[in-house]
């Protein structure tokens, strides 16, 4: 009987054990370059013991061409899974981080950026573009957030048409009409909210 305890309370504390280590997966892509990684990280009791991670897109490969320096990758995370362990299986869940939210209008802008400025072999509306892009989206935006959101609202107003817009583009002519159109929304949240121009 005593031993028959021992094993069941030895099992017990493995189930409960195994619930502690949890699979932690995220993308995390270069707001710049758009270089993306997939991470994979093991932990125990939420500290990360093993981590490991797989380049899935080496990025715009003429950005160094474009701006005339390497670009210095400013990653920012994506979407993510958890799954919590255990002998008997475990729970799964999934979403997107606040970063992949707030970043996912300028990661898919200038996505299509890149592919336009490779289409039509011009570079200054891209160049243009990621000016916009640190404007309304910039780097310290998920800081920025907590505090006076008039530039994350500006950007938002302004990007939700551009990206819709930017898919329909095959002139030099028609991408920078969307730009100045982008722009001008911009320009018409600051007047609605009476917010002072960046």
């Amino acid at each position: 009987m005593k031993k028959l305890l021992i094993a069941v309370a030895i099992l017990i504390g493995v189930f409960f054990a195994g619930l502690l280590f949890q699979t932690y997966d995220y993308g995390k892509t270069c707001i710049y370059c758009l270089r993306d990684y997939h991470v994979v990280e093991e932990q125990f009791c939420g500290v990360t013991f093993y981590r490991k991670s797989k380049l899935r897109d080496e990025g715009y490969p003429r950005y160094e061409e474009v701006f005339g320096h390497p670009c210095e990758h400013v990653y920012k995370t994506g979407g993510f899974g958890r799954s919590i362990g255990g002998i008997w299986g475990g729970g799964i869940g999934c979403g997107m981080t606040a970063e992949g939210v707030l970043f996912r209008q300028r990661k898919a802008i200038i996505g299509l950026s890149y592919r336009l400025s490779e289409t039509t072999r011009e570079t200054a509306p891209l160049i243009t573009t990621i000016e916009l892009m640190d404007i309304w989206f910039p780097e310290t935006l998920l800081k920025d957030f907590s505090g006076d959101t008039s530039l994350v609202s500006a950007g938002q107003n302004a990007a939700f048409s551009w990206e819709n817009d930017l898919q329909d583009v095959q002139t030099v002519e028609e991408w920078n009409t969307v730009i100045k159109n982008a722009q001008a929304k911009a320009e018409e949240y600051y007047d609605a909210m009476k917010r002072p121009r960046p």
